[in-house]
């Protein structure tokens, strides 16, 4: 299955809890709309199946820490989980052994993001 997803989404919560001095804690939530097509093939690229582009809701949590090395220059390491819903194709364009074009994929989107990183003040 092949697609492709546009997403836009909103940060509705970010909580920071501090530990001594230099050590933080955090948690993210967020909401939105994502946009995807979807099409593919199936065994073999003669055998494809109708795009289809769909609107979905979108929500994403995640959890992360930080830690101050020196003053202004930060490392932090953020999970982030992403849902943008159900999934499905159009019909199949071939014709089945059925002689008939009544298949389709479908699945769920989901994104687990990891990121590191350096965080340096101006």
């Amino acid at each position: 299955m092949c697609h492709a997803a546009n997403l836009v989404t909103v940060s509705l919560f970010k909580s920071q809890f501090k530990f001594p001095d230099k050590f933080a804690l955090y948690a993210t939530a967020g909401a939105g709309v994502a946009k995807v097509k979807v099409g593919g093939w199936q065994g073999n690229d003669t055998r494809e199946f109708a795009g289809n582009t769909q609107t979905n809701f979108t929500y994403s949590v995640g959890a992360g820490a930080s830690y101050e090395v020196i003053n202004d220059l930060t490392l932090y390491a953020t999970y982030r989980y992403v849902d943008m819903g159900n999934i499905e194709s159009g019909r199949n364009t071939f014709v089945n052994a059925r002689a008939l074009q009544d298949e389709n994929l479908r699945g769920r989107l989901v994104n687990n993001e990891f990121v590191f990183g350096v965080r340096y003040v101006l």
